[in-house]
């Protein structure tokens, strides 16, 4: 398959992880584990997850690689006192959401989400193989609970724009 068709429609309307997009397209993926730990909420972060400033968070940081080319770099954070223990857990290779779900029975029913293109960072252009300055997709947002519909998780994911293409449906 050529580099050129592959990529992965996001349905604007329904919430869905992009795993569970990868997969049902039968492709070969690997979710590489740059970063993980505890961080302290900055003021962005706290109020997006609706903490005090410093709260403890349970960071990650990963590469998507599909089909052998990398795609998307990944950030993701939620309040550490939801998820205490995810730090020592592997996701390499794993989707998130489908841990999330295994270990502490949280499952996300929707998210939040603002789309932006953007010029690459220096360490962006180097890990998704682009060239300097390349414009890049920035999205970012919250996801929610399906418990009590807080905000859950605040996530940051740049992405070669190519991988994305974007779907919604109005109605009148």
């Amino acid at each position: 398959m050529s580099n050129d068709n592959i990529f992965i429609i996001r349905d604007l309307q329904h919430f869905a992880s992009i795993t569970d997009s990868i997969k049902s397209q039968k492709l070969h993926y690997q979710n590489v584990v740059l970063e993980q730990g505890i961080v302290e909420a900055n003021y962005h972060i706290s109020r997006q997850l609706q903490l005090g400033l410093g709260a403890k968070l349970f960071y990650i940081k990963r590469l998507r690689i599909v089909e052998g080319h990398p795609r998307s770099v990944e950030t993701n954070y939620i309040n550490y006192q939801l998820v205490e223990g995810l730090e020592k857990i592997d996701f390499n290779n794993t989707s998130f959401y489908d841990v999330i779900l295994q270990k502490k029975g949280y499952r996300t029913i929707r998210s939040e989400e603002e789309i932006l293109v953007v010029e690459a960072k220096d360490d962006e252009c180097q890990l998704l193989q682009m060239p300097k300055g390349s414009e890049i997709l920035l999205i970012k947002g919250i996801t929610h609970k399906a418990e009590n519909d807080l905000p859950f998780e605040y996530f940051e994911l740049v992405c070669d724009p190519s991988f994305y293409r974007f779907r919604s449906v109005m109605k009148v």
